[in-house]
């Protein structure tokens, strides 16, 4: 910002009016005691990386309601949130996401009438195809929404909610008013099951913001004529990702029929049958605990460097202990069918208690107590492999 881009941002890290924070904005956000006036996020994600279609298979704890109820809370009272998001021209998706999940946070505050708070807006004659939402500590009284609306026309601004017939343009309001109308009525999800689009508030336990296409859309051509959200967002990546699991599977499948048949005689179907799902599970297991340790650390690339390289350590210390419980395996076979049970339990509790933790904690403490956890569960995960091998 200092070199290649001060003619854009002169002297904008250098100002004494500021400070410059480089942290993950949530977990930031949450370790602060003084209120804000205004908290923005703008299109933070990389436009590199949305072109090709790599968000609808990722998660993200920015859009979430328990993120936006972070946010609300960190408000001074006369402050207000801006989130920008891609406007779909042909039918609402992520602005309309963003709206729902703006209002089922403001719900879950206590506020009686969320659609008091928000107001969303879009640029010029949407040749840019953005849309603004902005959600308010306060209702919006409507001699301020007159003062505010005026200034937007006159900076080339729509107000696409609260609706206006009188407005030039106004999309994407007419679909956003009746989904508030649905809310008002306490018949939302009616409103979201019609929807073409799966645009549900999303919360931490399914953070995937950018997940809209429904399985209707695998095979359809939706819109007819593509635009460049389409291409970014569009059907392609979910149907490339189906694609890839039924591949699997399919691949899968015919190895383990191939192995089978070739060792009938020295490897039990049953054996193979548990080596296997004790590999699922095992993935299955590396992919929540990525997903929930993301929150906790604040970015894929820790939790990945961290989380699995403690996994794997786990796993190895109660597959190298396991060999001292081999004794007591056969003279004690309840051992073997009690750990399973024991660490799926141990398994579901983690989950929970990874959600439970205050993104406010200190991130070294953070650190020890997901880790610390973590080698526990995988200690008793990798206790079962050597009996496995060996059979």
């Amino acid at each position: 910002l200092n070199h290649h881009y001060s003619i854009a941002t002169p002297n904008f890290i250098s100002r004494p009016n500021q400070t410059i924070v480089n942290a993950e904005g949530r977990g930031f956000l949450a370790r602060q005691k003084e209120p804000y006036d205004t908290v923005m996020i703008h299109t933070i994600d990389s436009f590199a990386a949305a072109l090709s279609g790599a968000y609808v298979l990722s998660e993200n704890y920015l859009y979430t309601v328990e993120a936006f109820q972070q946010y609300y809370r960190s408000l001074s009272n006369t402050g207000v949130i801006q989130l920008t998001r891609w406007l779909y021209p042909q039918m609402p998706r992520e602005e309309l996401r963003l709206f729902a999940t703006a209002m089922e946070a403001l719900r879950n505050e206590g506020i009686e009438r969320p659609e008091q708070h928000l107001m969303l807006i879009t640029r010029g004659d949407m040749r840019d195809y953005m849309a603004d939402l902005l959600m308010f500590k306060q209702p919006v009284h409507l001699a301020s929404m007159k003062k505010f609306t005026g200034w937007l026309h006159a900076n080339h601004f729509n107000v696409a909610y609260p609706l206006n017939a009188a407005a030039k343009f106004n999309y994407p309001g007419p679909i956003v008013d009746t989904m508030v109308q649905y809310y008002s009525a306490g018949r939302q999800n009616e409103f979201f099951d019609r929807y073409t689009f799966d645009v549900k508030p999303v919360m931490d336990d399914s953070p995937f913001f950018f997940q809209t296409n429904r399985l209707q859309h695998l095979w359809e051509s939706y819109p007819k004529a593509a635009g460049m959200q389409d291409t970014i967002q569009g059907k392609w990546p979910f149907l490339v990702f189906s694609l890839l699991i039924v591949e699997s599977l399919a691949i899968l499948s015919l190895l383990l029929w191939s192995i089978g048949r070739k060792q009938s005689q020295s490897v039990p179907f049953s054996a193979l049958a548990t080596a296997t799902l004790l590999g699922f599970s095992f993935s299955f297991f590396e992919i929540f605990m990525v997903q929930k340790l993301v929150l906790l650390f604040g970015h894929p690339i820790y939790s990945m460097l961290i989380g699995i390289p403690v996994l794997l350590i786990g796993t190895g210390l109660g597959s190298w202990h396991s060999q001292k419980l081999g004794d007591r395996y056969r003279k004690h076979p309840i051992l073997g069918v009690m750990l399973p049970p024991v660490a799926i339990v141990l398994f579901t509790l983690e989950l929970l208690w990874f959600s439970s933790i205050d993104c406010s904690l200190n991130l070294s403490l953070r650190y020890v107590l997901s880790l610390v956890s973590l080698l526990g569960v995988s200690f008793l995960m990798g206790v079962p492999f050597p009996q496995l091998i060996q059979r």
